[in-house]
């Protein structure tokens, strides 16, 4: 398991970095900022990392609420990137208008409460021996819930792109960008139905790994799809420029 997070935060660092070299023409500032932010979460969720920065809280298993909301600072920062580089004004509204909005601070929010009333005297990556918690369900569920809310917003849109896109590239990207935000999508159904089964914790793990791995090369393609095309999956501002 933690070789497949070191393959995910390491592509997570590579993306990451192709953004930086024109930073200073505030151009990818945006997906640099996801893009750290993701490699923050990543990074934290690799036992060794974990349990090493987890000492230095006082509140045990703080790092876990930290890296959580690292991802919610990246998934937020993507979804409103694609939804405007998808032209999907529902996407728009859903992830980045008033509605969007409300939606993060909830999540948010509800994050931090729930994680204050958690009992876990003991340090876990992920939370792995409280997971039949019903606290830890619910504060597991409200994160994976908002990511795979954000994905299900931009899911349609994507979908249109894959059929409509006429590049090889491009349809590329789209499928699996719709593979990664599907795999999301069962993930969050998964902290929920999976709880009774044994091993449902590492498989759920995997699938997050694959998902992510999903995703990532989905935007690179997409970048790619750029430079062979000028006419990419999303419109060049989403992936280069600051919108």
């Amino acid at each position: 398991m933690d070789v497949l997070f070191l393959i995910i935060l390491i592509m997570a660092l590579g993306f990451t970095a192709t953004r930086l070299p024109v930073l200073g023409a505030r151009r990818n500032q945006a997906i640099a900022v996801c893009g750290a932010a993701l490699s923050v979460g990543l990074a934290l969720m690799i036992p060794t990392v974990y349990n090493a920065i987890d000492g230095t809280f006082q509140r045990t298993n703080f790092t876990d609420l930290f890296a959580k909301l690292a991802l919610f600072l990246a998934v937020n920062i993507l979804g409103n990137q694609l939804a405007r580089g998808l032209r999907s004004n529902r996407a728009i509204r859903r992830i980045g208008g008033f509605q969007g909005r409300m939606v993060f601070v909830l999540a948010f929010v509800l994050e931090m409460v729930l994680f204050a009333y958690t009992t876990t005297p003991e340090s876990s990556a992920g939370l792995e021996l409280y997971q039949t918690d019903p606290l830890v369900i619910a504060y597991t569920g409200v994160a994976v819930g908002y990511v795979a809310y954000v994905c299900f917003c931009l899911l349609p849109p994507l979908v249109g792109q894959y059929r409509d896109n006429q590049s090889k590239l491009g349809r590329t990207a789209a499928g699996l960008l719709i593979a990664g935000f599907g795999l999301v999508i069962f993930r969050g159904v998964l902290v929920f139905v999976g709880i009774p089964y044994p091993g449902i914790y590492d498989f759920a793990q995997v699938i997050s790994m694959l998902s992510a791995f999903c995703v990532i090369t989905g935007l690179a393609v997409a970048w790619r799809a750029l430079k062979v095309y000028g006419d990419p999956l999303v419109r060049p501002s989403a992936l280069r420029d600051e919108v």
